[in-house]
C-alpha cells in the first residue's frame, strides 16, 4: 500500500492481503518503503502498523549467499509480524473466554417432573410453574421406554390432547429437548389417556434469563455449547493482515 494509506490506517487498496492460518511469510522482493497494517477496525489505530526500508544490496554480510540473506530477511520480518499479531490477540482472545464462560454459567438442564419422572399420576404444570425457563435450557425426560411419549404441540393439539400435527415426538425412555426459540412450549404424552389424565405441561421460555431468576435449587448448570462454538468461531477470524 502506500504511505498515505499507512498515515491514515486505510486498506482500501492494499497489494496484498491474507488472514487464511494466523502466520504469514512475506518475501521482501523490491527495495524501498513497503507498509504493513492490520484492517481489522481500529487495530491499525492502536499501533498494529509497521514500516521497513529495503536496501537493493545488503549493508553487511556481502559474502553471504543471497539466498540466505534474503531467508534472514524474511525470517525476521516474519517473527515481527507474528509477534504483533500475538500482542494484539490476546484481548480479544480472553474478551471470548469470559463470554464463554457467561455462556456456560446461564444454561440449565431440568429433569421434568425432578425425582418421579415422566410419568402418570403427576401435575406437571404445578412442576413447571416453579421455575424459569430461558432459551439454551434444556429439559430431560425419563420414562418407561414405548409406555410414554415426549411430544411437542402446538396450543390446540395440547388443549384436545392430540398428536395429529404434532412438532417432535419420541419414545425411547431418555429424551432431552433443548429450548431453542422463545415463547410457549406445549408438551404431552401421546398414549391414549395419558394426556387427558394430566401428563402435559405448558412452559413459557424467554430469549434470555433475567437477573436474580433461574431454576429451583438444586438444578444443575450445563453449558450452553452453542454460545460457545460461535465464540470459538469469531476467534478464528480475529486478525486480518494488508500486506504489500
Amino acid at each position: 500500500m502506500s504511505k498515505s494509506e499507512y498515515d491514515d490506517c486505510s486498506g482500501m487498496d492494499g497489494m496484498t492481503e491474507d488472514n487464511s492460518s494466523g502466520l504469514t511469510t512475506v518475501t521482501l522482493a523490491t527495495p524501498g518503503m513497503h507498509y504493513f497494517i492490520c484492517i481489522v477496525p481500529e487495530h491499525c489505530d492502536s499501533g498494529m502498523k509497521l514500516a521497513v526500508n529495503v536496501s537493493a544490496t545488503p549493508v553487511d554480510d556481502d559474502t553471504a549467499p543471497m539466498t540466505s540473506r534474503a531467508a534472514r530477511a524474511a525470517g525476521s520480518l516474519q517473527i515481527r509480524l507474528l509477534k504483533i499479531a500475538m500482542a494484539n490477540a490476546l484481548p480479544l482472545v480472553t474478551l471470548l473466554v469470559l463470554a464463554g464462560s457467561a455462556a456456560l454459567a446461564s444454561a440449565t438442564t431440568f429433569t421434568v417432573g425432578d425425582s418421579q419422572g415422566w410419568t402418570t399420576g403427576v401435575n406437571y404444570n404445578s412442576w413447571a410453574s416453579s421455575k424459569s425457563f430461558a432459551v439454551g435450557d434444556t429439559l430431560v425426560f425419563d420414562y418407561v421406554a414405548k409406555a410414554h411419549t415426549v411430544t411437542e404441540v402446538t396450543k390446540s393439539g395440547y388443549d384436545t390432547c392430540s398428536g395429529a400435527n404434532k412438532l417432535s415426538d419420541d419414545d425411547s425412555g431418555s429424551t432431552t429437548v433443548t429450548l431453542a426459540t422463545p415463547g410457549t412450549h406445549y408438551f404431552i404424552c401421546n398414549i391414549p389417556g395419558h394426556c387427558s389424565s394430566g401428563m402435559k405441561f405448558a412452559i413459557t421460555v424467554s430469549a434470555t434469563r433475567s437477573a436474580g431468576t433461574g431454576a429451583s435449587a438444586g438444578a444443575p448448570r450445563v453449558p450452553a455449547m452453542a454460545s460457545v462454538v460461535v465464540a470459538a468461531a469469531a476467534g478464528a477470524a480475529f486478525i486480518k493482515l494488508a500486506l504489500l
